[in-house]
């Protein structure tokens, strides 16, 4: 891994449709040296699940735009 590449941290939650949702909590900065390791820095505490676990994942870093395309917004066309 690239000492610069940062990865997220994400934790998942069951939605109610009964797909797993992950849900960015922080980000993972490796080691400026070539040990093995990093750094966790949490914007937000994980949840445990049902059984009081708390579980997170890393994840390469998604770009702007790469998720699920949204419904576009209708264009009201305000004259003022």
């Amino acid at each position: 891994m690239n000492m610069n590449q940062r990865l997220e941290v994400k934790s998942p939650r069951p939605g109610k449709d009964g797909k797993t949702y992950w849900i960015k909590v922080g980000t993972f900065w490796p080691s400026k040296n070539d040990s093995i390791g990093g750094q966790i820095v949490f914007d937000a505490m994980p949840l445990p699940d049902k059984e009081g676990r708390v579980a997170v994942s890393l994840f390469e870093p998604r770009e702007f735009g790469d998720g699920p395309k949204k419904p576009s917004m209708p264009n009201d066309d305000i004259p003022f």
